[in-house]
């Protein structure tokens, strides 16, 4: 999720988990862990488009991730660690938003999780749209067992236009600005499972 669009009124999309940590290649197409998105100043403009009224979609697999990488993708090895020594990297779960929301997410994703696990799979709808609590121009999308595959640019596009802009529904249509770019093939594999 490195790359930011310019904040134009459109629906922005975050996908909070492995997605936010940034690998950046290195040498001879090796990749190294980059951090965190989003960094304070991402951050601080994320606050300040959700403030004036932009959309944001948040989609969420768990409250609780973490990605695994090699020690050597995470720099310097320490003395003693194998260099393919499998190391946890713990994602925060929306640690960029303020502590109040995080709460209410979390419970929130919680129930969604709790009422459709025990329903038949095939009866599972793949996404569940839970609109915030805290403002109706921020909505969480909680991906079920019953998502299968690649969470694609085309997918988050569909899952901002169904959450902002249904056509029928008197909401006017807006732009998407995908934030959450999923451009490494070794996220992409960790998103799909294989």
């Amino acid at each position: 999720m490195s790359e930011t669009s310019s904040f134009d009124g459109g629906v922005r999309i975050v996908v909070e988990g492995g997605p936010r940590v940034n690998w950046t290649m290195v040498g001879d197409r090796q990749w190294h862990y980059a951090g965190l998105w989003p960094n304070e100043s991402q951050e601080r403009d994320l606050r300040r488009f959700v403030r004036s009224g932009g959309a944001l979609l948040i989609v969420v697999n768990d409250v609780a991730t973490t990605v695994q990488a090699l020690a050597r993708e995470l720099g310097p090895i320490a003395d003693g660690q194998a260099e393919d020594e499998v190391v946890d990297i713990p994602v925060p779960f929306l640690d960029w938003m303020d502590s109040e929301f995080r709460r209410t997410s979390v419970r929130q994703i919680t129930e969604v999780q709790e009422r459709y696990r025990s329903m038949p799979g095939p009866l599972r709808p793949p996404f569940v749209l839970v609109p915030s609590r805290r403002s109706e121009r921020v909505v969480l999308a909680v991906r079920t067992a019953a998502a299968k595959g690649e969470l694609s640019a085309t997918v988050l596009q569909e899952l901002g236009t169904f959450a902002f802009g249904r056509s029928g529904s008197g909401r006017r249509s807006l732009p998407l600005r995908v934030a959450a770019r999923i451009r490494s093939p070794r996220i992409q594999t960790q998103l799909s499972g294989r």
